[in-house]
């Protein structure tokens, strides 16, 4: 029975020191460990997936870079009272400024002012806009802007990766269209 006794207090004394700083509970132990390490790398995972979500996609990019290069051609046509033309080539929209270029008169020729001949060339002033990765279709290949504010209506579509846009020169607003 005494031993009983002293088993019982041993017993007591290992149950009540459990909890406290003793030698053998001096860390974490590895599940606790791995639990905290799972708990961070979701987090992690889910602010990883809130910033790519907020990044705006490449036809977005360009949409908005498009509609920036129109307003900007329209502010210098206005205020230079010259008409410009965007041209939508393969990779490219670039600007043409009209540049009036005067040929000299004929000397052997009866008449005596210069002949204007009308050219379309490359604006000095407004860097062309690459496409880059992003296929873009029109319904006007040129698109013309008069100083009184006319521009040729068109419709452009920009795609990729099977998401489109449209976008209308003649509107306020594009109209977004998935494809699948």
């Amino acid at each position: 029975m005494a031993q009983m006794a002293r088993l019982a207090e041993v017993m007591k004394t290992k149950i009540l020191t459990t909890g406290s700083n003793s030698k053998n509970n001096a860390g974490f132990t590895l599940i606790e460990l791995l639990v905290v390490i799972l708990i961070v790398g979701i987090l992690a995972g889910f602010v990883t997936l809130s910033i790519n979500l907020a990044k705006p996609s490449a036809i977005s990019r360009l949409k908005a870079a498009i509609q920036q290069h129109i307003a900007q051609v329209q502010n210098h046509v206005q205020l230079y009272n010259q008409p410009m033309r965007l041209v939508i080539n393969k990779n490219k929209l670039q600007t043409l400024s009209f540049q009036p270029n005067f040929k000299p008169a004929d000397p052997l020729d009866d008449q005596p002012t210069p002949v204007a001949v009308s050219l379309w060339q490359p604006s000095g002033a407004i860097a062309e806009l690459p496409f880059k990765s992003v296929k873009v279709s029109a319904s006007a290949n040129t698109i013309e802007i008069l100083p009184n504010g006319f521009i040729t209506s068109a419709t452009l579509t920009l795609s990729q990766d099977g998401q489109s846009i449209t976008l209308k020169t003649n509107a306020d607003k594009a109209t977004n269209t998935n494809k699948d």
